[in-house]
């Protein structure tokens, strides 16, 4: 339930309405003073001019009211208040669905649902995952978490550390589908945070399959690209990630199906996902957009300045537009300053997130971000107060509860943001 607005105009928007009907009087009667009397119009108009311009002087400096304000704990925006980690958002004839890393050992994997994006049921004691296969078990325990709706294992680079955070993408400009992963380079990693923090470390790294666009399960040749059965790679990991980068969303947002779209078209690819140590307050989640009109985003050099081209997923560089890599074309070829930076937005990090109406939302360590199907929606998890960092509960009483936010996207495409926390209507 969205918080309502007050029906009754307040005391600044009243009175401003009033003085603008004075204006607009004043100003028809000068209209005709000038007309009537042109001898006297400069001194008197004049007069006139500068009366209006204190009423209006007058009017700018009403504040408008002041906002309730305050800073609220993160359980006040937690849809699921309890710990529901690394969700996956899917929505189905009009229902929300979100499955979530186990709470417990005795459950593999969560659910919840919602038939209003603000009224959350979680399903307690209902394992979407009851029974599971041999290669999901690790000495005898469930090794189960951050769940996407799959059938079977697609993949396994146990050289690179093994596969996990799957995700898909079905690219309509082509008619191809990717499940795209995280190599675990912190399971085999150098040591420190995660496991992988010790410089220089293990990569973790975005890479994708294609799949068939009919069970998402059947790895296919990727045409000339690769052979069958073989990657390609997305994001790789560096030294400003840290440790490791997760948890992988990317998703098409547009309307050009072909090559080229037409001018002021705002198609693009999106990829979002984690950077960080999960267990530390320096996890947060990140936006890196894919948009031919942008130096480097693509990998075709002659469409680069092109801004009706719009390139395909696999043609995207994401890494050429993080902030240590991207030049502009002004930038490269003119040696101006880009004031243009909405090609990378640190979306969410350990901090107070602000509200529309001025609240304050205290977050820790967001992470886990799940795209609903439309790019309306992200759903994420964060700790709902500092506890667990500081010790004062045991190792497995952490709790990382789910919030929703909704999304917020820039007049050209790129720029994303989070325009508001979603609040629990049982809050509002």
């Amino acid at each position: 339930m969205l918080v309502s607005q007050d029906a009754e105009p307040s005391t600044g928007s009243s009175l401003r309405q009033v003085v603008s009907a004075m204006i607009s009087q004043l100003w028809l009667r000068l209209s005709l003073f000038l007309t009537d009397r042109p001898r006297a119009a400069f001194v008197r108009g004049t007069g006139i001019i500068l009366f209006l311009l204190i009423i209006i002087v007058t009017v700018i400096a009403i504040p408008h009211p002041a906002s309730h304000g305050g800073t609220v704990p993160a359980s006040e925006y937690a849809v699921i208040a309890s710990n529901f980690a690394d969700p996956c958002l899917l929505s189905v004839d009009g229902v929300f669905y979100a499955f979530a890393t186990r709470p417990n050992p005795s459950l593999h994997v969560q659910v919840a649902s919602a038939k209003d994006i603000s009224d959350w049921t979680l399903h307690e004691g209902y394992d979407a995952m009851p029974t599971l296969p041999g290669w999901a078990l690790q000495e005898g325990d469930a090794a189960v978490w951050a769940p996407q709706v799959v059938q079977r294992p697609l993949t396994c680079p146990f050289d690179q550390g093994g596969a996990i955070d799957p995700t898909f993408i079905h690219d309509r400009r082509q008619n191809t589908s990717f499940v795209v992963y995280k190599n675990d380079g912190n399971a085999i990693g150098s040591g420190g945070a995660c496991a992988n923090g010790n410089w220089p470390n293990t990569p973790t790294s975005f890479q994708f399959n294609v799949v068939d666009n009919e069970d998402y399960t059947t790895r296919i040749g990727n045409d000339t690209w690769t052979p069958v059965g073989n990657a390609s790679w997305v994001l790789f990991s560096d030294r400003s990630d840290g440790p490791n980068i997760e948890s992988p969303q990317i998703f098409y947002r547009g309307n050009a199906m072909g090559r080229f779209a037409a001018a002021g078209d705002d198609s693009a690819y999106h990829l979002i996902y984690n950077a960080g140590c999960f267990a530390d307050e320096s996890y947060r989640i990140e936006h890196i957009v894919c948009r031919a009109t942008q130096l480097n985003a693509v990998s075709t050099a002659w469409t680069r300045h092109d801004p009706t081209y719009v390139p395909f997923f696999r043609d995207c560089s994401f890494a050429a537009m993080k902030p240590e890599n991207y030049k502009s074309w002004g930038q490269s070829l003119l040696g101006l300053k880009d004031g243009v930076d909405n090609h990378y937005d640190l979306l969410l990090g350990t901090g107070n997130f602000t509200q529309p109406d001025g609240v304050e939302v205290q977050l820790y360590a967001p992470g886990g971000p799940a795209i609903s199907q439309d790019g309306s929606y992200m759903a994420f998890h964060a700790d709902i107060n500092r506890d667990w960092f500081e010790g004062k509960v045991c190792s497995g009483c952490r709790i990382r509860a789910l919030f929703v936010a909704e999304l917020e996207y820039g007049s050209k495409g790129t720029g994303l943001k989070i325009k508001r926390l979603i609040k629990p209507s049982s809050k509002s």
